[in-house]
């Protein structure tokens, strides 16, 4: 597969992967996984994937561009209210999302490298409850002629 220059690819690889693998991700269902950040979850676990930033330059040549894509993981673990989901399982599974990205760093050939640059536990307000949530900050490389 060739490399990619876009954002979308990069997130829909994402979402596959997770829909692919949703058991490995600590979900119930491949339709526990969104692209684009859901406003209102309907259960939880779930992953949002949300592009966000790309970011290009030259190579020495001026050929080539080297692209970098950050996209956003968001695990929604449960709600803030519920007793039955720990923080160390909220852990647990946002490690078991970054081995499983770790696992497949070239997303299918379509980058050249990824990594979880970043992981950010915490809450957020999903119209208007609170969730127990990590964000992951997943980082890729791609390169292409233009």
């Amino acid at each position: 597969m060739a490399l990619t220059k876009s954002s979308t690819a990069v997130a829909e690889a994402l979402v596959n992967l997770f829909k692919d693998n949703f058991v490995a991700a600590g979900l119930n269902s491949p339709d526990d996984v969104y692209y684009g950040d859901e406003v209102k979850i309907p259960r939880y676990p779930s992953i949002a994937v949300q592009p966000s930033v790309q970011t290009r330059k030259f190579t020495s040549t001026g050929m080539k561009v080297d692209i970098d894509f950050t996209t956003f993981i968001l695990v929604y673990h449960s709600s803030l209210s519920s007793p039955s989901e720990l923080k160390r399982e909220a852990d647990e599974r946002t490690e078991a999302i970054i081995d499983l990205l770790d696992q497949n760093r070239n997303l299918g050939g379509i980058v050249i490298n990824g990594l979880v640059s970043s992981s950010e536990p915490g809450a957020v307000d999903t119209g208007g409850s609170l969730v127990r949530a990590s964000r992951l900050t997943h980082s890729a490389l791609s390169k292409v002629h233009i």
